[in-house]
């Protein structure tokens, strides 16, 4: 096998795992919406996210991961690790929390 197939190989590989990702988390959605536990990210308005995926404030405010990924990068950058709510209330943002929804998101992407 040359290069060129192991590309191949590996590209079809990696589409197979991406599509049991997609239809495994479908279902998971469709399951979520039937007992109403889907949340909104309140930050960029999509919509459908499964509990572990949104972090919220202790107020409820529910985020998604890519919006707190950008906000944590941000104040890393700035030098402020004090994470506010981005719904404009007063409340921090768990730091626990944002480390098992981390977890939570790796282990998603690899499994």
């Amino acid at each position: 096998m040359d290069n060129e197939d192991l590309s191949k190989e590996i590209e079809f590989s990696e589409s197979c795992m991406n599509t049991k990702k997609n239809y495994d988390r479908a279902a998971k959605v469709e399951e979520a919406r039937c007992q109403n536990l889907l949340y909104n990210c309140e930050n960029c308005l999509k919509t459908d996210f499964l509990c572990a995926e949104v972090c919220c404030c202790p107020k409820a405010h529910s985020f998604c991961l890519i919006c707190i990924k950008k906000l944590v990068e941000k104040k890393v950058r700035l030098r402020k690790l004090e994470f506010k709510c981005m719904a404009d209330c007063p409340e921090d943002l768990n730091f626990d929390m944002l480390l098992v929804s981390f977890f939570y998101h790796l282990c998603f992407i690899y499994i």
